[in-house]
């Protein structure tokens, strides 16, 4: 059984990591992906100091299930190309700076003419009528101008970049709901349409919901680290052989299960510690507490004792751990095959009863489906959808 999108044809325009996350979405998902790229290939072919069968690890993370096209866009040629493959195409994607898709003949007023059921998803840095419109948006500097930069780190540390591109993955995950959206509006009656999506936008809506805390009060949230402003025990503690665990309590039922567990049934109910108003006030207190009773046994222990007594909590695994799970390996890495040897790769974490999604083929060559495409007389056309 093909994937949920088998069928849909996918002309990818974008560079980089938001554009081709979302495209590489669409494609596991079943739709066949053209992704036009210039002649020094995806800038992300080049990111990385080492190669893995000729491909650096951003490149193999996002694009997956694509068939590569070399075009120059800047010439009449490309540009004709990508014409003509946006007739037949159900989507297109771009991460052109505003005005330039124009320039080039390619934004949506000029495609729709050729093709009033195209959804054209224009994805930028941000919004048109941002005063940052026209300069270059690096998940870094969005993380900044978000506020969520702002809200991670400690007192002490500052404000601190989450160490994973979240504007580059959490824009791409926006963009697709948009896109399958007018999907289904079109398959309604309505015609095709123009997808707007920015990278701003999206991390501010990915706050959430320190961003309705914010509106609300008037006021932004403290760095809290690990902590929670209006929760504790909520934290990670250090146990006997260095490793690290995270307990959280949010109502006094599991209170109360801590307090047993860590032998100090005592302050279950006490003028200390009893309420979560009380723990509050007395975090420090608590806090090295909790600290010191951990402190005291290995992770494996805590792991026991806190599963049979229904304690929320998680060990801070290592991506190397997580990864090497075996529920997580049989549920989400695919071995993926390449010229020379496998790899896994990371699947999406969606399953389907009826449509599962699939890895039809590792990242393309550079070009390599410029043969194909383009047929004896010259015209491009798109590959048969098997």
């Amino acid at each position: 059984m093909s994937g949920p999108l088998h069928g849909l044809k996918v002309l990818d325009l974008t560079q980089m990591m938001a554009g081709p996350l979302c495209s590489m979405i669409l494609g596991d998902l079943g739709a066949t992906v053209i992704k036009v790229e210039p002649e020094s290939g995806d800038a992300m072919r080049e990111v990385g100091t080492e190669r893995f069968f000729g491909f650096t690890e951003y490149f193999i993370s996002l694009n997956r299930n694509k068939r590569s096209l070399v075009l120059d866009l800047k010439s009449e040629t490309g540009q004709a190309a990508v014409q003509s493959l946006a007739r037949d195409a159900d989507i297109v994607l771009e991460n052109f700076r505003p005005g330039v898709a124009a320039r080039l003949g390619l934004d949506y007023e000029a495609l729709k003419e050729k093709n009033p059921n195209l959804i054209y998803c224009a994805m930028r840095g941000f919004s048109a009528n941002s005063p940052y419109s026209n300069k270059p948006a690096l998940d870094p500097v969005i993380q900044a101008l978000s506020g969520l930069m702002h809200l991670n780190g400690t007192k002490s540390t500052g404000a601190l970049v989450l160490n994973t591109p979240f504007a580059d993955y959490n824009t791409p995950l926006i963009a697709t709901i948009g896109i399958l959206s007018a999907i289904h509006a079109r398959q309604n009656g309505a015609p095709g349409q123009l997808v707007e999506v920015d990278m701003l936008t999206s991390t501010i809506f990915g706050t959430k919901p320190r961003e309705q805390y914010t509106l609300l009060r008037g006021e932004y949230p403290q760095r809290e680290g690990n902590e929670h402003a209006q929760l504790a025990p909520y934290n990670s503690y250090r146990t006997r052989d260095g490793r690290e665990i995270v307990i959280i309590v949010h109502n006094q039922k599991y209170w109360h299960g801590l307090c047993q567990v860590l032998g100090i049934p005592e302050l279950k109910n006490n003028e200390i510690f009893g309420t979560n108003a009380m723990r509050l006030k007395n975090r420090q207190s608590l806090e090295e507490l909790i600290g010191s009773r951990i402190a005291q046994d290995d992770l494996s222990y805590w792991s026991d004792a806190f599963s049979n007594n229904d304690v929320i909590f998680g060990a801070v695994n290592t991506l190397g751990e997580i990864l090497g799970h075996p529920e997580i390996r049989d549920s989400m890495l695919v071995d993926t095959k390449f010229d020379g040897g496998s790899v896994p790769i990371m699947g999406i974490p969606i399953g389907f009863s009826e449509t599962p999604y699939e890895v039809r083929s590792a990242p393309p060559e550079l070009g390599e489906a410029n043969s194909e495409i383009f047929g004896a007389d010259g015209q491009p056309y798109w590959p048969e959808v098997k």
